[in-house]
This record gives C-alpha cells, sequence and structure tokens, in this order.
C-alpha cells in the first residue's frame, strides 16, 4: 500500500501540466525566448472576463497594494474572458528569472483563484544539484546523516525551491504539507541512486516520490489494509488491474489479502518502481497458491500479463488442444515451490517450452520426416528444443565407421549422434574418436544438437570470417550469449576445446533456453579442483550433479583438451536427462 501512494503522486506530476485542477493557475517558461506561456481554470468562472496579476518575485499577496506602490507590487497585468470551460491563456515576457504569485479577480474585485509561476533556466538548477549531490557524495565521508538533511532543508529553502514545490501542492498524500514532512523522506531524497533532473518539475517528482516512499515505509499494516479502495489512485497509469485483483481479494480471499498488506508494511521502499514491484508479486504469486483448479491459472494470467509481465507469445504458440492445459496443470501443480515472480515466469517459460517441443515431436513424427513440411513445423518459433532420446536409441546403434566398434566405450553415444547428423565422419570413412575437438567444431555440435543455426546471426571476431563454414555456428552461440571469445578480439577458432570452457558452454546453452538441470549426485571436490578457472566452476559443479560430465579418475582436467568421443558422450547425456 506505501509503495502504491508513491507511484500514484508521480502520475499526478506527470498529468501536471494537461489536467487542470479546480482554479487553478500554472506557467511553463521557455529560457531561451525568456517568454512565460500562462493557462489558467477558473471550475465556477466561465465566459467571463478576468484579470490576472502577476506579482514581481518576493512578493507573496496582494494586501498593501496601491495605485501609488503598485509599480513596485506587480510584474504583468493580463485582461482574459474565460472560455465554457472556464479555461484562459497567454503569453508575456519576463526580464528576470524567479517564482511569481499570480492571483486571478474578476472585475468586481473578488478573488477568483491564485497560482505560482517558476521562471527558472537550466544555470539555475544545474547549480542547485551540484549543492544537493555534494550532500549525497558526502555519505562517502561518514558525514552525519541528519546533519546532511538539516542542510537539504536550507538549501531547498534558500534557493526558493521548497516555495516553488507548493505549485505541486494538489498532488501530494491527503493530509501532507510540505512545512511538515518528515526528515525520512529527506534521507530518501539524499539515496536518490539516479541523477537528478534539472527542471523544477522532474525535481518536483523526485521530491513527492521520496515523501510518498517514506509514508509506505511508515504505515502499518492495519492502514495499508484500510486504504484498498484508493489504491488505484496511487499506482501509475495501467496497473489497474492488479488493484482490482488486489482488491477482490479483499472478499475471495481474506487470508490472501491480509498477507500481502503485512508484507507491504514491513517492506522498506527506495522508489515508488519498488512498491509496484512489490505490490505486482505478491498479487500474483497469492492468486496462484490460492487457485484449486488448472484453468483458473491462464484465467488470471491472461487478464493481467502486461503487469506482472508474463509473455505469452509462446504459450499462444502452442496450436495442439489439449497442450496449454499442460502448461496450467505443471504449474498450478507445482505451486507451493514457487514464492516469487521470477521463479513463475522461469516455470511458465519451461512449461511452454516442454509443450512446444511435444507438438514439434508429435507433428514430425505424423509427417515422416524430421524437418516436416506443414505449417506448423516450418513456422515454428521458440527456445531452443532439446530432441527427445527415445528407449531404442540407447541400445546399440549400427555405425559405418571403420575405426568405432561397439566395444568402444563411446560407440552408443558416437553411433545416435551421427544418426542425427551432431557428429560427422571424414571423408575416408572413420571418425577418429581420439581426436581432440576445436572450438568452432564444438559449437557446431551444440548447435545442431540444441538449437538452431541462425544465418543472420552476426559475430565480429578477427579470427571468423564470414567465408569460413563454421562462422553462422559461432555467431548463432555468441548473439545468443552460450560463447565468449578467448579475447576480446578473437574466438579462438582452430584451437582445441578444453573440457571446462566445453561445460561452460553446455551450462549456458541450458541455462538461457530455460533448462532445470537435475541433481543426481553430490558434489565432491576432484584433486585438481585448485586447477579450474573461477568462470567455468559453476558449470563443472552442475554438469557433474546432473550425472552429464565426470572426472577422469580422481581429477578432473579442467584445462585438458576434449576429445571427439568425450563430446559425444558428454552431449548425449544432455540429451538423455533434459528431455524437451
Amino acid at each position: 500500500m506505501k509503495k502504491i501512494l508513491v507511484s500514484v503522486l508521480i502520475v499526478a506530476l506527470l498529468c501536471n501540466f494537461t489536467c487542470f485542477a479546480a482554479n487553478s493557475i500554472k506557467g511553463t517558461y521557455n529560457e531561451a525566448t525568456k517568454e512565460v506561456y500562462v493557462e489558467g481554470h477558473l471550475d465556477e468562472y466561465k465566459n467571463a472576463p478576468a484579470a490576472v496579476w502577476i506579482l514581481k518575485d518576493g512578493k507573496e499577496n496582494l494586501t498593501g497594494l496601491t495605485k501609488t506602490n503598485i509599480n513596485d507590487y506587480l510584474l504583468h497585468l493580463e485582461q482574459v474572458i474565460t472560455n465554457e470551460d472556464g479555461e484562459f491563456n497567454f503569453t508575456y515576457k519576463v526580464n528576470n528569472e524567479g517564482i511569481y504569485n499570480t492571483f486571478v479577480k474578476s472585475f468586481d474585485g473578488s478573488l477568483k483563484g491564485e497560482g505560482m509561476i517558476v521562471c527558472r533556466g537550466s544555470s539555475y538548477y544545474l547549480e542547485l544539484i551540484e549543492k544537493i549531490e555534494a550532500l549525497r557524495d558526502a555519505e562517502n565521508k561518514n558525514d552525519d546523516i541528519d546533519s546532511r538533511v538539516a542542510s537539504l532543508k536550507l538549501i531547498l529553502n534558500d534557493k526558493g525551491v521548497y516555495d516553488a514545490l507548493k505549485i505541486y501542492q494538489t498532488n501530494m498524500p491527503d493530509g501532507v504539507k510540505l512545512d511538515s514532512v518528515s526528515d525520512n523522506a529527506y534521507k530518501i531524497l539524499l539515496s536518490y541512486n539516479k541523477a537528478y533532473p534539472t527542471t523544477e518539475g522532474e525535481f518536483a517528482k523526485i521530491f513527492i516520490d521520496s515523501v510518498v516512499v517514506d509514508i509506505f515505509n511508515s504505515a502499518s499494516e492495519a492502514e495499508i489494509a484500510g486504504k484498498y479502495d484508493n489504491l488505484k489512485s496511487f499506482l501509475p497509469s495501467g496497473y489497474d488491474l492488479i488493484i482490482k485483483e488486489y482488491k477482490n481479494m479483499k472478499t475471495s480471499n481474506e487470508t490472501g489479502f491480509n498477507s500481502i498488506n503485512k508484507i507491504l508494511s514491513k517492506s522498506t521502499f527506495k522508489i515508488s518502481e519498488d512498491i509496484v514491484g512489490v505490490l505486482c508479486e505478491q498479487v500474483a504469486i497469492t492468486s496462484l497458491k490460492a487457485m484449486d483448479n488448472y484453468s483458473e491459472f491462464m484465467r488470471f494470467v491472461k487478464r493481467v500479463d502486461n503487469q506482472i509481465g508474463i509473455d505469452l507469445d509462446k504459450y499462444n504458440t502452442i496450436t495442439s488442444p489439449r497442450l496449454p492445459e499442460n502448461v496450467d496443470k505443471a504449474i498450478v501443480n507445482l505451486k507451493n515451490s514457487i514464492n516469487t515472480l521470477g521463479a513463475l515466469k522461469e516455470q511458465f517459460i519451461i512449461e511452454c517450452n516442454r509443450e512446444l517441443t511435444r507438438e514439434l515431436q508429435s507433428v514430425s513424427s505424423s509427417s515422416g520426416s524430421s524437418k516436416g513440411s506443414g505449417g506448423s513445423v516450418s513456422g515454428f518459433v521458440g527456445s531452443p528444443i532439446i530432441p527427445e532420446i527415445k528407449p531404442e536409441d540407447t541400445e546399440d546403434a549400427p555405425s559405418e565407421f571403420k575405426d568405432l566398434n561397439q566395444k568402444h566405450w563411446a560407440y552408443i553415444p558416437i553411433a545416435n549422434l551421427a544418426k542425427r547428423g551432431i557428429i560427422n565422419g571424414y571423408a575416408n570413412g572413420t571418425v577418429a574418436p581420439n581426436n581432440n575437438v576445436k572450438r568452432e567444431e564444438f559449437i557446431k555440435m551444440l548447435i545442431v544438437a540444441l538449437d538452431k543455426c541462425d544465418m543472420n546471426a552476426k559475430s565480429d571476431f578477427d579470427d571468423v570470417s564470414g567465408n569460413d563454414w563454421y562462422y553462422p555456428y559461432v555467431s548463432t552461440a555468441f548473439s545468443k550469449g552460450y560463447v565468449k571469445g578467448i579475447s576480446e578480439n578473437k574466438f579462438g577458432a582452430g584451437n582445441f576445446i578444453s573440457r571446462q570452457d566445453s561445460s561452460v558452454m553446455i551450462y549456458n546453452i541450458l541455462i538461457k533456453s530455460g533448462r532445470i538441470l537435475p541433481a543426481k549426485r553430490t558434489y565432491t571436490s576432484f584433486e585438481d579442483e585448485k586447477d579450474i578457472a573461477g568462470y567455468a566452476a559453476d558449470a563443472i559443479k552442475a554438469l557433474y550433479c546432473s550425472q552429464i560430465i565426470d572426472g577422469t579418475g580422481t581429477g578432473f582436467n579442467p584445462g585438458g583438451n576434449l576429445t571427439r568421443a568425450e563430446a559425444a558422450k558428454i552431449i548425449y547425456g544432455v540429451l538423455k536427462i533434459v528431455k524437451g
């Protein structure tokens, strides 16, 4: 609830120059032309003449104004006629920058409206922001925060900014006055982690945002719960559906509703976006855990997909009638283990990929061709697909390689990958299982086995030319983040790939395609653990626990070259363990 309030204020500020409150006068200063565009709205004074009095900087009201001293007080006087909506506008020039109080009077002398016009250039705000940022930087010098808050208040008052902020008073939360803003709001303003804007309106937005964040941070659970009907007015535009879901919980899931309020009241926010993020996450997770049937999940996601950030493109790609329901079932069955919005999004993509893979395999099987000719296959777009290893594939497969017999430890992996075109033999009919694998060769194996080669992908390595046979494979892997070069400009083409680098590549392609590796055994350190590079440690541990890779005796030999037989065994192991 706290968070919502902050965001709402921001929206109000953004609408400040387009939406008039009752009896308001606003001005926009053009630093280049020294002109001020004034626009006003008088709620109860329509189609009538009026006089707009703009007083000089430092003059706060019309008290004491006489014919003899008018020139000492008055900067500009404009006669206007309001339209049928009570609106008026005009332009005038100013010679000096400042903050000018403005009043609108009818011809009978009665006051109809008042406002404040700020005429300040960029140099003014650059100087102001420099002082504020100096206070913020003082944090690194262990300066006392209370003294910095006091200094910040003085800066805002001395520069007149504090008075100028009163223009935005109507955008403050009910009952909050600028003169009574908590010191905590100033502390939040000092901790703002971006560059401060150098315009009055933008700075005011950050200031008010800090005030609202402070209000949310100090609100109790009961205070938040009591304001749920007004949540919509405190959130940025576009979050109304989340608010509706939240409000519906008041009657449909009161336990969940109270749980969200408790989380909001105990959270500490820095900016209003934090509030929106927590609210969206808690509404999504609370709704999921309350679901008892599968269809509820997708109905909920379709209502608020844009607000909680779930991409339905993959789900909508599934065309088989029963497969979308499988996604819903899988998510709801896992609801007790999903506790964050990030985990929900990740699991959703995993389940969509799984069903897309099944659909693709089904179409391929019915067409009698792995490539297929139907629209469903050729038009398929999705995450990398990992082919399923069928039971018969684990049996001895025929091999025509002269140097590979059924007694070889890598016979089945090599034979099966060759059958799929993942590994190729040489022109002389051999497969050379003991030969070392080059980096580009291993990349091709991975892309063919676990992804699709993007013929339009680009890379800019000095040692990889567009004419090289491996260019599209390297470019595909590089563009998707599966692989980096051995240096900033070199891929390492022609170099043999090490066991640890091959592990990193496999790990990257699995993680970036949304795959979760099963833990089948506990990791125990290798004797040469100290030789494993830091960038490869996580990959080797994950693949070892999934039984995709093994050591060599009591060590892992991370810097040793990977052979073609070892590469085949590893990739075959991935295909067996991670099934679509």
